[in-house]
């Protein structure tokens, strides 16, 4: 088995290598004089592990291009964070459903498919190849354990955040709750009035996808 990366994943895809003892591949990267993306890999194995988060359509276009790459052998797509995820479902008419059309696209061409906190575990269906969601919560929960918190309490922004709170207080056996959100657009939110007692106590506001910090800051 052998690891190979797009260049936004490069350090992680080298702590993995590390931590499994299994060699990372060499990749030159460049571009055509249209601006296109070139690749050149050394060394495809017949089991490659692709570490790649797509956050700008280059990620994503050089994920596909290291998919083709490595055609014919058994690879494993490893998805640290899914650009797209939050669009889900059509919310409007003539909306794209965009986290299924990304994710079949990259699960065509491969064996497996490893994500980490999934914006929605629904869209692990749509690769149509087995597919894993990772939870960081322990890992963060122990992140967490090593501030001086006073009786914590570990707060979903929205609805949509309220399992990862949930998960990461059970770890640590802390107390948790979430905000209602009403999106009113793009970039702007309203969190409803709720009444949590907070007084003396550390809040620590979690969530799986941070774009502008909008609901973040509003919570």
């Amino acid at each position: 088995m052998k690891i190979i990366s797009t260049r936004r994943s490069q350090v992680l895809a080298g702590r993995i290598a590390a931590a499994t003892r299994n060699p990372l591949i060499d990749v030159r990267w460049g571009r055509f004089p249209d601006g296109e993306i070139y690749l050149q890999a050394k060394e495809i194995s017949d089991h490659m592990v692709i570490v790649g988060s797509f956050v700008e359509s280059d990620d994503l276009i050089e994920l596909l291009l290291l998919i083709d790459t490595c055609k014919g052998t058994e690879i494993t797509l490893v998805i640290p964070y899914m650009g797209y995820a939050r669009q889900d479902k059509q919310f409007n008419h003539g909306e794209p459903l965009s986290a299924r059309i990304m994710a079949r696209t990259l699960g065509a061409g491969v064996n497996r498919v490893i994500t980490v906190n999934l914006h929605e575990k629904s869209i692990l269906s749509f690769f149509g190849v087995p597919a894993t969601d990772l939870s960081l919560s322990a890992a963060m929960a122990e992140s967490i354990s090593a501030f001086p918190c006073s009786s914590p309490l570990i707060l979903g922004p929205d609805a949509g955040a309220a399992q990862l709170a949930k998960d990461i207080a059970i770890v640590g056996n802390w107390e948790t709750d979430h905000l209602h959100k009403v999106r009113i657009s793009g970039d702007e939110v309203r969190i409803e009035p709720k009444a949590i007692p907070v007084a003396g106590r550390d809040v620590i506001i979690v969530d799986d996808i941070i774009s502008t910090g909008g609901t973040q800051s509003t919570a």
